[in-house]
């Protein structure tokens, strides 16, 4: 489904070990909804819902603490830079464990097929956009 490739690395070890695993559970995440088009397994996606949406709070929080240790070398001006970059890094975390939340704590055996779909398209999109566009300038301030 959504297959790892050196271009999502951002160079910092534990970072990258998080985020291949965040992509071991989106995978397992579709493998599930696959799954269930065959069979009833409403309680397996929502284990492996609540899983991943334990394990982003922490990668998350891991991110955020790098960046708030990093703080104190900068000057004023790289500190005014990476202060942006901090805020917006950090509404990108938050929106992303909202929509993991939402769908995780409604009850969507209903609809489980056609939110479970919408989910794993938004999460692929989401984590290849974040990690692109925003985690792979973390090196520059972080390492």
């Amino acid at each position: 489904m959504f297959g790892w490739d050196k271009m999502y690395e951002t160079n910092i070890q534990m970072v990258d070990q998080q985020h291949k695993r965040l992509v071991e559970l989106i995978n397992q995440l579709n493998a599930e909804v696959i799954a269930q088009l065959e069979f009833d397994n409403y309680d397996r996606i929502m284990e492996i819902l609540g899983e991943l949406k334990d394990y982003t709070v922490e990668h998350f929080q891991h991110e955020e603490s790098l960046m708030k240790d990093a703080m104190g070398k900068f000057d004023d001006e790289k500190l005014a830079e990476f202060w942006a970059y901090f805020k917006n890094h950090k509404n990108e975390h938050a929106d992303f464990v909202n929509k993991v939340e939402e769908v995780y704590c409604n009850n969507i055996d209903e609809n489980q097929v056609e939110i479970s779909i919408e989910l794993i398209d938004f999460l692929v999109e989401w984590i290849k956009n974040h990690i692109l566009k925003i985690d792979l300038q973390l090196e520059k301030y972080i390492v």
